[in-house]
């Protein structure tokens, strides 16, 4: 800068008297008195109600390590054959997800080929828990089921059926496991 405008400039008052000076000064202030809110806040000196319980939070927060819902509904999403390949009970299970409903094919031991249950549905989310519950409604039994996900990738099925053919036959709960085709 010449002679000649450093005189300009200490006529208009500097560069804090031009518009993008004052923009830049307003700038610095409102970040300055954010900051100072934020750090208020988050001290605890500024924001909260004496005397007052805090609201609790809108839903429970998820335990550590704990898979989002989405994550559990793929755990159940496939076709899956028990891994007693001599199994009297049911002998494939397949899941599928549309949109927001779960898809559930069973097939029981037959011969000469396996039983067809059919296909029962329930909401995505029943998996939330990790747990899908569906029953299914025979000629002569009625089976609630509970299906889980365990650890090592594979599905558990677990059991109860009641007959309701008047047959006088007891009750009974089976387990069987799966694995992923």
């Amino acid at each position: 800068m010449d002679n000649n405008d450093k005189a300009i400039s200490q006529k208009r008052g500097g560069f804090w008297t031009t518009l993008p000076g004052v923009l830049t000064g307003v700038a610095g202030v409102i970040g300055a008195i954010t900051a100072l809110i934020v750090g208020l806040s988050e001290a605890g000196l500024i924001g909260s109600t004496s005397g007052l319980s805090p609201s609790p939070p809108s839903s429970p927060p998820s335990p550590p390590n704990s898979p989002p819902p989405a994550a559990k509904v793929d755990q159940f999403v496939g076709r899956w054959v028990n891994q007693n390949r001599n199994t009297d009970g049911i002998t494939r299970v397949e899941i599928q997800r549309r949109l927001n409903t779960l898809s559930v094919h069973m097939w029981g031991k037959c011969h000469p080929t396996d039983c067809d249950w059919g296909t029962t549905t329930t909401d995505v989310s029943d998996s939330d828990d990790g747990i899908l519950s569906i029953t299914w409604l025979q000629s002569f039994k009625e089976e609630a089921q509970e299906i889980s996900t365990l650890p090592d990738g594979r599905i558990q099925v677990v059991s109860h059926s009641h007959f309701i053919d008047n047959s006088g036959r007891p009750d009974y709960d089976s387990t069987h496991y799966f694995e992923k085709e």
